[in-house]
């Protein structure tokens, strides 16, 4: 899985591109089974048809929802590994542990 996010974050302009296409894709065999179920109307294949047409239309929303939610969270962080990036709150700044000091050794310049 680290491959596909890579090749997102690495390509996240033609990663665009491939939704967008395979989004046409399976909008134009969506539009392809509707006039086949139209054509079928009244035989015995309409249901056949109908349930086709609409497996069609629900694969198209569910392709674009799963390759848009996965393109505009998924980000690369500082450490290389990959994170789902916070939508809910995309300008807050990360809470950094606040460094203690560390004590300076002091010589002993008296002489014992």
């Amino acid at each position: 899985m680290e491959r596909v996010f890579t090749f997102i974050v690495e390509n996240s302009s033609w990663f665009t591109y491939l939704t967008l296409a395979g989004a046409a894709l399976m909008a134009l065999g969506w539009a392809i089974a509707t006039w086949d179920w139209r054509r079928k109307r009244g035989t015995l294949l309409e249901d056949f048809a109908y349930v086709h047409m609409w497996r069609y239309a629900v694969a198209t929303v569910v392709f674009l929802l799963a390759a848009g939610f996965v393109q505009v969270t998924v980000r690369a962080a500082p450490d290389g590994h990959f994170v789902l990036k916070r939508l809910w709150q995309p300008n807050a700044r990360p809470v950094l542990p606040t460094p203690t000091p560390t004590p300076i050794p002091v010589p002993n310049i008296i002489p014992t």
